[in-house]
């Protein structure tokens, strides 16, 4: 549980509006019996103390009156997404080097709105970290259009499997296409514990290309699925991850990672490939200046829009499997 709040109880409480809630008792039970502590009781106090900051903020920025500078940076570590946005853009406006892990903490806020104020703050000071970490900004659009709704992590379906073990995930670096993870692990740590297939290097991994369409290529597919099918898999299921794979195929593995502020040393962890050696499911392990850290980059394949075409009503499309069929027995 913070314990910045009982800074709030000396400038802020006694400077209260008059006719507002008296939060003095409020504070203190919270000084008394949640500083270095936790629990729903806590979680609870503390969201009542810092929404009603929030509103006093905004009482006195509408009233024309600057909140002191010890207030604004008690706000930017808050909780409650509005009133960390709102002490982070204000500290931008008249920003001090004394600023810059509040900066740091807020482009790794869950909430978008967070982000892109820590990111206002973080371009006015002259901060090496901070810099790179501003060139590879991603998520600032978030998951709403106000930007205060936690960003989603990506699971474990959307990935190449399971995150690394301990591992975070890193809202300042990750975008939508790319999940950017983080462990104080070193970088060969990470790689033997990923078991992968093989590791290459960014020039090995553009030079392998998908073999170009062809009645071979479709008879191969068309084979496969019929195997898988005749063994009891769902069909269903199987049509969804040939699309998958053939799209994970065509994927760009280097991209939004070679070249990357602060990106250095990246070796790329093929986890799966097909029978041809061509990866589909890959994870870029690489040393992280702006993080900091070593980094994880798995890249979001979205679902093939072929799938749809495949599947209907929540069933396979009978005359897509009466072609696979043919196509397999065909032998012109």
């Amino acid at each position: 549980m913070l314990s910045h709040l009982s800074l709030a109880a000396l400038l802020w409480i006694p400077r209260g509006p008059s006719g507002s809630t008296d939060l003095r008792p409020v504070m203190d039970r919270f000084e008394r019996e949640c500083l270095g502590r936790g629990g729903a009781a806590c979680a609870q106090l503390q969201a009542q103390l810092e929404r009603a900051l929030y509103d006093d903020l905004m009482t006195m920025e509408l009233g024309g009156k600057s909140p002191d500078r010890r207030l604004l940076r008690v706000a930017a570590r808050a909780e409650l997404p509005e009133l960390a946005a709102f002490g982070l853009r204000r500290l931008a406006r008249r920003s001090s080097p004394e600023d810059a892990p509040l900066a740091l903490a807020g482009l790794e806020n869950p909430c978008a709105a967070v982000r892109a104020a820590a990111s206002d703050l973080a371009r006015s000071l002259n901060d090496p970290q901070l810099r790179r970490l501003n060139a590879r900004r991603g998520n600032l659009g978030g998951d709403s259009k106000s930007g205060l709704v936690p960003t989603r992590v990506p699971g474990a379906a959307e990935l190449a499997g399971a995150p690394y073990p301990g591992a975070a995930y890193s809202y300042a670096t990750s975008r939508k296409d790319l999940a950017i993870f983080r462990t104080g692990d070193p970088p060969d740590r990470v790689i033997a514990g990923l078991r992968g297939k093989r590791v290459l290097s960014a020039s090995e991994i553009k030079a392998l290309k998908p073999p170009k369409g062809g009645k071979a290529q479709d008879e191969a597919m068309a084979a496969e699925m019929m195997q898988a099918m005749m063994s009891g898999k769902d069909p269903q299921k199987l049509v969804q991850e040939m699309q998958t794979r053939a799209q994970a195929q065509n994927v760009d593995w280097t991209r939004g990672i070679e070249g990357a502020e602060g990106v250095a040393n990246v070796r790329y962890v093929v986890l799966e490939e097909t029978s041809q050696k061509l990866p589909v499911k890959v994870v870029a392990v690489f040393r992280d200046e702006a993080l900091g850290a070593t980094g994880l980059a798995y890249h979001l394949t979205p679902q093939s829009p072929g799938y749809a075409m495949a599947a209907k009503g929540g069933k396979v499309d009978a005359a897509y499997l009466q072609a696979l069929q043919q196509l397999q027995m065909r032998r012109d």
